[in-house]
């Protein structure tokens, strides 16, 4: 293997991990959006029935 094919692949390797990477971030940040965005949800509803409790 040459020194520039080396170089190539291993530039792919790498961009493949930053892909990777990348797509974990917003799968992380998509998921923190849903669970706080549930917590919400049974927040709202906890403060409806202590309006409706008095």
């Amino acid at each position: 293997m040459s020194g520039e094919s080396f170089v190539g692949a291993l530039r792919a390797e790498l961009e493949a991990v930053v892909a990777r990477y990348e797509a974990l971030v917003r799968a992380h940040g998509q998921t923190l959006s849903a669970v706080r965005e549930r917590e919400a949800d049974g927040l709202r509803a906890e403060i409806a029935a202590l309006r409706a409790e008095g």
